[in-house]
């Protein structure tokens, strides 16, 4: 299956066992009804994401911005950087818009401190 990424630069995808494997080294994997575990680089972060089925079509709600995100271990002492903010944002939009989700990344009620769901985020 192939996708286009930025710049009319191609790139793969090959569903494995671990996931949605792109050509560029990452991998996506929705684990359950409420999160996702994104790879890349030695390096795996679980987001909160909430799949919901309108108007024949699946939408897929990632944070990226909500609440602390931070790497799994052994690299759970290093900061999510703006950088790979930006990343995560460009490749999971890339991946589950290749899939034909609507991806929609909401960082909007995290500056309240709360999550859609209207219950506080966690410190």
């Amino acid at each position: 299956m192939k996708g286009k990424v930025g710049k009319g630069s191609e790139q793969t995808f090959v569903q494995t066992a671990d996931g949605l494997r792109s050509s560029r080294g990452f991998i996506v994997r929705i684990l359950d009804r409420y999160s996702l575990r994104y790879t890349n680089d030695n390096r795996s972060i679980v987001l909160s994401a909430e799949g919901n089925y309108i108007d024949g079509k699946v939408h897929l709600l990632i944070d990226i911005e909500q609440g602390k995100i931070q790497w799994e271990s052994p690299h759970d002492k290093e900061p999510v950087t703006k950088e790979w903010k930006e990343r995560l944002k460009d490749d999971l939009r890339t991946a589950y818009e290749h899939q034909g989700y609507i991806v929609e990344i909401d960082p909007e009620l995290a500056q309240f401190g709360v999550g859609r769901d209207g219950k506080p985020i966690p410190e």
